[in-house]
């Protein structure tokens, strides 16, 4: 039998190549870095800043007719009564 002979397989590497691919990839996040700033930059801005020079809107209550107004809310109590189990079997006598 003949032996195989194993050949190493030797990637060229091409310096030149990845030396200018790294200087694109710093230069593109340089950029980018730049862009962010302009784009959202106001994120980094205090809150209170933000809104200092805005107007206070005054608030305008418009008097509705009677039949659009909304009712006063009904207390839950009236609807539902709280009960015991004494009183269910003394009306009822027995579950049972």
């Amino acid at each position: 039998m003949a032996k195989e002979v194993k050949k190493e397989v030797k990637k060229e590497v091409n310096y030149l190549a990845q030396e200018r691919m790294w200087k694109d990839h710093v230069e593109n996040e340089t950029e980018a870095a730049k862009k962010w700033l302009y784009n959202w930059g106001f994120l980094t801005t205090p809150f209170e800043e933000l809104i200092k020079n805005e107007k206070k809107k005054e608030i305008v209550k418009i008097i509705l007719p009677e039949h659009l107004q909304v009712r006063p809310v009904t207390p839950l109590e009236t609807y539902i009564k709280k009960t015991t189990l004494n009183t269910l079997f003394s009306r009822h006598g027995s579950l049972y």
